[in-house]
């Protein structure tokens, strides 16, 4: 198996750092590597200077810190959703490993669904690498991936894979 290196980037927010959102870690990113000093985000409300990671909202002048850390993953959790595989958050995605590291058939997830706020509950079977909400009795493909970027993913799905992989490898 083979491994990754990933980039994310946060904000400072009193104590906290809260990482960007999938867009903006992307082009984030992109300027980094590029070589930019600096980046526009969200229709350029926010100028990020890239030298003194700094934030700036255009709108108020108020600054905040940035930080960029990079991680090494080897395994993402992703559902087949209507737009494409999407990563499962970082709770998810270690339980789901750890049932299946331990020889488990299937586990049960219990999920808040952020469009609705509603908590559900979904049938994991890791052998045939499906979920089925057992409400709605909806199944979706699930699988294990790399990372890797690919052109044939939604580039939304690959940067929260990312992050997710980025979460795992914290802990």
């Amino acid at each position: 198996m083979h491994s990754n290196t990933t980039a994310v980037w946060e904000f400072q927010e009193g104590n906290d750092w809260i990482q960007y959102d999938m867009q903006s870690n992307f082009e984030l990113e992109q300027a980094f590597n590029g070589g930019q000093p600096d980046a526009l985000l969200n229709g350029a409300q926010y100028f990020v200077d890239l030298d003194a990671m700094i934030q700036i909202n255009q709108d108020t002048g108020y600054i905040r810190l940035v930080r960029r850390f990079t991680t090494t993953c080897s395994k993402i959790w992703e559902f087949e959703a209507d737009f494409g595989w999407t990563a499962y958050s970082v709770e998810s995605s270690d339980q789901l490993e750890v049932a299946k590291n331990s020889g488990r058939m299937q586990t049960a997830l219990h999920l808040l669904v952020p469009e609705s706020y509603d908590l559900q509950t979904f049938l994991i079977d890791l052998v045939n690498m499906t979920q089925t909400n057992t409400d709605s009795s909806t199944q979706r493909r699930i699988r294990v991936s790399t990372g890797q970027l690919s052109l044939s993913r939604p580039v939304s799905a690959q940067i929260q894979a990312i992050i997710s992989c980025a979460k795992m490898s914290k802990k």
